[in-house]
């Protein structure tokens, strides 16, 4: 199949690969999971981290409105940027005006990092507690206070994110709790698990780095009330554009433990009110949040729903099987960023009104014999998400239904969903 968005998806698997034997399951595992936390936190508005190629969390948002329930803290002023200028080709990103909820997340960051390390958070951005971002995997971006920032002992200058959220359920027996190391691949990630005394549960994954892209460490705390902290720190001020600056990023496991279990998390998340915990359900067969995930979510009822899992070829992301009355028929989803746009893949493409655009196409299928393939994207700045539902079990499967398993009109309406989190 010569469509462009797998197209782009091999000239990232090249990228990612570098001189290494390439495990393609690996690969496509990575670019689907890689930067899930930060999309989560990101806001359309504001591009203090979009410069470093897309993959980054986005500005987060400031200015909500809400009166928050937790104790002030004093304003942070905006701190001068770390010393080094430009990384690779690119500035250091630029701080961001923080309203005084946001300022309270970034006041406890700084003390979190303190009572584990000793050097010095730049905040670039914030969102409160009321804060409005936009939707996230498993919610809409209300009650989900986070801060970024770079961070700089006189080692290297490094990207470094915090999350708080609160789950209705959260389930501590999948990724990102429980990762799984991945032995014999060269570049693969490396993970701990550890249970706490209460039931709390903490996942630590330590991801290489791949070609261009930097190392990233992320800690995910699951408290058994469901409150959940995520750290993530990187090598580098940020991803592609940015030369790494250090081997490895500044914490070790150790003190990734120590600052999502830190007790000064608590009156944020204490703040978030059960009805705003994450409600939806968590238990999807690709685990909590993601990509796949949000896929998993936006399938329209009417369906039973199996053989979930990364496609058979990594680039097209998730696949599923749906089976309703007229038979079976798999369906896939994916996001990718800075690719061919819309317009140069969907001859028929429309301008929507929030000026994002809209493409579809009907295209033969790969198994012969009346098998057909609908297709529907949406991009939405450099971002494009694409959907695809077939009359086939997978790619190269005879016909199993009159046509494919969803509409177009359902395709688009899940394109279109705003809980993909995409930017503008």
């Amino acid at each position: 199949m010569n469509e462009q968005p797998i197209g782009d998806g091999l000239r990232e698997l090249a990228e990612l690969a570098g001189p290494h034997q390439v495990d393609l399951h690996h690969i496509g595992d990575r670019i689907r999971r890689r930067r899930r936390t930060r999309r989560a936190l990101a806001s359309g508005v504001a591009v203090a981290l979009v410069v470093a190629g897309g993959w980054l969390l986005p500005g987060l948002v400031s200015g909500g409105a809400g009166s928050s329930v937790v104790p002030a803290a004093p304003p942070s002023p905006v701190a001068p940027l770390p010393s080094g200028g430009a990384q690779g080709s690119l500035p250091l990103p630029t701080p961001q005006k923080l309203d005084p909820e946001a300022q309270q997340v970034a006041a406890i960051f700084r003390h979190v990092l303190a009572s584990a390390v000793s050097g010095k958070l730049t905040v670039l951005a914030g969102v409160g507690l009321h804060d409005k971002g936009s939707a996230t995997p498993l919610g809409s971006g209300l009650f989900e206070p986070g801060v970024s920032g770079l961070y700089d002992d006189g080692h290297g200058v490094s990207a470094v994110w915090a999350d708080l959220s609160r789950w209705s359920k959260p389930d501590t027996t999948v990724f990102p709790y429980a990762c799984k190391a991945q032995p014999g691949v060269p570049f693969g990630s490396k993970c701990q698990v550890v249970h706490l005394t209460g039931g709390g549960v903490v996942g630590i994954e330590q991801m290489p780095a791949e070609g261009n892209s930097s190392a990233l460490w992320t800690a995910t705390y699951a408290a058994p009330d469901g409150a959940r902290v995520v750290i993530q720190e990187e090598n580098a001020p940020g991803d592609k554009g940015y030369t790494p600056t250090r081997a490895e990023p500044p914490f070790d496991a150790a003190q990734l433990q120590r600052m999502v279990t830190s007790p000064l998390w608590n009156p944020q998340l204490d703040a978030i009110p059960r009805s705003g915990g994450q409600s939806n359900n968590v238990d999807t067969p690709f685990g909590p949040d993601g990509i796949g995930a949000i896929f998993y979510r936006l399938i329209p009822s009417g369906f039973a729903i199996s053989g979930a899992k990364g496609a058979e070829n990594p680039m097209m992301g998730n696949t599923m099987v749906l089976t309703d009355a007229q038979g079976k028929g798999s369906v896939y989803g994916w996001e990718s960023i800075g690719g061919p746009t819309v317009q140069q893949g969907y001859p028929n493409a429309t301008r929507l009104s929030d000026g994002s655009w809209l493409g579809s196409k009907q295209v033969p299928g790969q198994g012969g014999g009346g098998t057909e393939q609908y297709w529907v994207a949406v991009q939405r700045g450099n971002t494009e998400i694409v959907v695809v539902a077939l009359n086939s079990v997978g790619l190269d499967g005879p016909r199993s239904r009159a046509t494919p398993v969803l509409t177009i009109d359902q395709l688009t309406a899940i394109a279109e969903s705003p809980t993909w989190g995409s930017g503008t």
